[in-house]
């Protein structure tokens, strides 16, 4: 199991709307999930996370890579980012291990909406 719905913590995930395999030596999940928890609003209830694959190694937890809510740099001024998208998380069964938003030097491109109604492309390392 890599992530599970409900729990006793502070912020758990309520669902899973999207998801991607990782392939090859750093093989893991990139998964984006809706959030609930006493610190959860619907302004920071979407993150985007990746762990790596149940059996390789490091086995680790899923790691927030970002979430709505927080402020982004975008060209030295901080957004308030509102919507994540990513091309190749999605619920489709041709989906998984399409690397349309991640490459074999660990990195995520995906597209950002902002609080003011701007957008920008963004990169993250796993």
């Amino acid at each position: 199991m890599i992530a599970f719905t409900g729990g006793n913590y502070d912020v758990t995930f309520t669902s899973f709307p999207s998801i991607a395999l990782v392939p090859g030596d750093n093989s893991g999940l990139i998964f984006v999930a809706t959030l609930a928890g006493t610190s959860v609003t619907p302004a920071n209830n979407v993150g985007l996370f990746f762990t790596s694959a149940p059996n390789s190694e490091p086995n680790v937890a899923p790691v927030l890579l970002v979430r709505t809510g927080e402020l982004v740099s975008v060209g030295g001024t901080m957004k308030t980012l509102s919507a994540i998208d990513v091309i190749g998380v999605g619920t489709a069964p041709s989906t998984p291990g399409v690397t349309r938003s991640f490459n074999g030097q660990q990195q995520l491109t995906y597209r950002a909406t902002f609080q003011d109604g701007s957008q920008a492309i963004m990169t993250v390392d796993l």
